[in-house]
């Protein structure tokens, strides 16, 4: 006889449905508290996404203006100017680059109209706004705090966003871009190539950084330099002898026959005698890979494998005087210094 079995099926309690549904909740709580999150991660990384493509637009267009002529670069000081709140600053009403996606404008000085023409000798603040515009309508905004370091080796600019918010509240990006008018490899010798030479971007949008592969001075990317000055009287020596036997004094200095367009060396020496002037806290240079002072009054002999950039960093002064504006950054491997030394170097520039 087959018996047949009745099977209880047992009903989930009220108390065991509340605990699903508290479980689940809380889980939807958790995950909806993501979103937020996530959406400002997603928002942060486009911004920065945004800055760097305004600094790298901001940057190329200066680069490209450097190119044309040198004294592009005096627009931007040595130093950075603005570091406070710009709230308030009166922009240019045109726009330095003739793009319709893209925007810059300049600070403007006192007494200037709204659309008065970029001077790179009057305009000097380093400030600008940037925009980056999509069927006419400003996507993103930025301020550019523009300087330079090294005597127009090193460009830096600083972009601060929103642009509408004050500046101490702003998200910033730093970037930088090296810039180095090449020359022959024999100094003075043939055609000066003034493009500047970008390469080796970086992956990191925070520190998008080029490079050039005519300048690799410790002293330079140090801040290491030494005062010159070649017009007061001819007890501030100078003398640079370069592989090929070419010799620069003091007098090439003073009129400016020296190098690319008479007011810049990067390059190769042999020997440097020099007899530093100044502050003397900017009177150091790299010997054998350790940073060495040299003091005022005092002259030098450097011999070796040495790597020189010389420049002049008020070439545009009235009457194109150049007296106590030289600067140089000097690099010297297996070289000696000898203190004290003379010389009887002989310009051989005709």
């Amino acid at each position: 006889m087959l018996t047949r079995f009745k099977s209880r099926v047992r009903n989930f309690s009220m108390i065991e449905i509340v605990l699903a549904l508290v479980v689940v909740v809380i889980g939807l709580i958790g995950i909806i508290g993501l979103f937020p999150i996530g959406f400002d991660a997603n928002k942060q990384s486009i911004n920065k996404s945004h800055a760097s493509d305004a600094a790298e637009q901001f940057l190329h267009f200066n680069s490209s203006k450097i190119k044309e002529d040198w004294r592009w670069s005096n627009a931007f000081p040595m130093n950075k100017k603005y570091s406070g709140d710009d709230t308030g600053t009166r922009w240019s009403s045109t726009s330095l680059i003739d793009n319709p996606n893209v925007k810059i404008y300049f600070k403007l000085n006192d007494g200037d109209a709204a659309d008065v023409d970029f001077n790179s000798s009057t305009h000097q603040s380093g400030l600008y706004k940037l925009e980056q515009l999509s069927q006419d309508k400003v996507e993103f905004s930025c301020i550019i705090r523009g300087w330079q370091t090294y005597g127009s080796i090193v460009l830096h600019v600083e972009c601060s966003y929103p642009a509408e918010l004050p500046y101490a509240t702003r998200n910033k990006e730093a970037f930088s871009v090296r810039l180095v008018r090449s020359t022959e490899a024999t100094l003075g010798k043939g055609p000066a190539n003034k493009e500047p030479l970008l390469s080796q971007k970086s992956t990191d949008n925070s520190s998008l950084t080029f490079t050039s592969s005519h300048l690799d001075n410790a002293a330079c990317v140090a801040g290491l330099q030494v005062n010159l000055n070649p017009g007061n009287n001819r007890s501030n020596q100078f003398c640079l002898v370069t592989p090929d036997g070419n010799t620069y004094t003091r007098t090439d200095l003073l009129n400016q026959t020296i190098g690319i367009d008479g007011i810049e060396y990067i390059g190769p020496a042999t020997k440097v005698f020099l007899k530093p002037v100044g502050n003397s806290n900017n009177n150091k240079i790299y010997i054998n890979g350790k940073e060495t002072a040299v003091s005022n009054g005092t002259t030098y002999e450097i011999i070796g494998e040495l790597n020189v950039y010389l420049h002049n960093v008020h070439q545009n002064h009235p009457s194109n005087n150049a007296m106590g504006h030289w600067r140089l950054c000097l690099d010297a491997m297996n070289a000696t210094i000898t203190p004290g030394a003379t010389t009887d170097c002989v310009s051989s520039t005709p």
